[in-house]
């Protein structure tokens, strides 16, 4: 799940980085403030989330947490007439959602792989005593003759 907001969130988030830089330049030549400072929103999330995709394979959670704060960043430039930003609102809610289930799997990996090496480590001990059992039952020792 990790891998697949990795792939996804960079793909789409350089498509959204030109798109907002672009949205950001026709206003600036426009003189239209409301687009200028949408296009400005949108880079900022398109940065958000090349932040959030380099962070989610190490620390998911807090992948998750940069996207969904990025929701509303998102929100709010369409808000101010930028529309195609309600696209990238929602992508950044399913991108937000598959990277805490990440977190939760990676959880759950290594609280299987600790339950794991208990088990290895009775085993080995439980080895251990038999053979030690064993040896005190029928101590063969060779003599050097």
């Amino acid at each position: 799940m990790r891998i697949a907001v990795l792939i996804l969130g960079l793909l789409l988030g350089l498509l959204m980085f030109f798109q907002a830089l672009i949205g950001y330049v026709v206003g600036s030549a426009t003189s239209s403030d409301d687009l200028a400072g949408a296009g400005a929103l949108g880079l900022l999330v398109a940065l958000m989330w090349l932040l959030a995709c380099a962070l989610v394979i190490a620390f998911p959670l807090v992948s998750a947490i940069i996207l969904g704060l990025a929701m509303p960043i998102a929100w709010g430039s369409a808000a101010l007439g930028y529309t195609d930003m309600w696209i990238w609102s929602g992508a950044s809610f399913v991108l937000a959602v598959m990277a805490f289930f990440g977190w939760r799997g990676k959880v759950k990996d290594r609280r299987e792989a600790e339950a794991e090496r208990m088990r290895q480590a009775k085993r080995d001990a439980m080895l251990e005593h038999v053979m030690r059992q064993q040896m005190s039952s029928n101590p063969v020792q060779a003599r050097p003759e």
